[in-house]
């Protein structure tokens, strides 16, 4: 029972072209939709069912047969998902954080470079590999760097800005960090989840987030692999309408692969929902 992971299984897209079509096709989604973007959280089946669609239509552009979550770019996942608007707010956080840290009371240039420096990893990982909403460390990472360099004690002077600067992330630390711990929490028990399709261990899982992706997919296939193993086909047709619906929010192949798998079973799948499956996703 395999569950489509994205790029962790594809080899393909470490090489340059895989990621020019992402990055072309993510530039072609930014200008069909702007100003307010695709919707936050919406990115990976907009972009996975967008590049066979723009495949199709531009030479230029391969479809990538892979569930792709992000693509490999902060700034550009902002745009995508929130649109200038988006790209508005980040670059203001980002705004803020350099303002702050040219303030810094370390005077020495040496110092104040150091800033700088700790963040190059981040910037470069952030704007060339995942997103910080997918790496919790290094989200952890930059909000510690960030309450240091804006805490009045490190600021020229403590102005009204530098204090409410300071207060703000005190009280998001606050909320953070079990954030985070709560999230890591997860994400291990998550992937033994996925190894070992134990209930006892989902049932452990306090959070979805940020494995929601696989753990929907592992949830209906343990369900559809049980009805079909107890012939229990009213439940299988009702499971297989759950994973069209779910198809269309998490293009996954593992769930595509299932359904059809389904539909020789139960027989009375509707036509155009096969061929639906049959144009996006190369099942059989």
């Amino acid at each position: 029972m395999l569950v489509d992971t994205g790029h962790k299984d594809l080899e393909s897209l470490k090489t340059p072209g895989i990621r020019l079509d992402m990055y072309l096709n993510s530039l072609l989604m930014f200008i069909e939709k702007p100003f307010l973007g695709w919707g936050f959280g919406e990115y990976i089946h907009a972009f996975y069912y967008s590049i066979y669609d723009n495949s199709n239509i531009y030479d230029f552009i391969n479809p990538i047969d892979s569930l792709s979550t992000h693509p490999h770019n902060e700034l550009a996942l902002w745009g995508l998902e929130g649109g200038i608007i988006g790209l508005i707010f980040i670059c203001t956080i980002l705004y803020i954080f350099l303002k702050a840290l040219l303030k810094s009371k370390r005077s020495s240039d040496i110092m104040r470079g150091s800033g700088f420096v700790i963040l190059l990893p981040l910037f470069f990982h952030v704007m060339l590999e995942h997103p910080l909403y997918t790496s919790s460390l290094y989200g952890l990472y930059f909000c510690l760097i960030f309450y240091i360099y804006t805490s009045p004690e490190y600021t020229e002077q403590n102005t009204f800005y530098t204090k409410s600067i300071s207060v703000i992330f005190a009280i998001q630390s606050t909320v953070l960090v079990p954030a985070l711990i709560i999230v890591l929490q997860s994400s291990i028990l998550s992937s033994a989840y996925l190894k070992t399709g134990s209930s006892a261990i989902r049932e452990m899982i306090i959070s979805d987030f940020p494995s929601k992706l696989y753990l929907v997919q592992m949830d209906l296939l343990l369900e559809t692999h049980n009805a079909r193993v107890n012939d229990d086909y009213s439940s299988l047709e009702a499971l297989n309408n759950q994973i069209f619906e779910t198809i269309k929010t998490i293009p996954a192949k593992s769930l595509a692969t299932d359904y059809l798998t389904n539909c020789k079973i139960i027989t009375n799948c509707k036509k155009d929902k096969i061929e639906f499956i049959n144009r996006y996703f190369n099942t059989f």
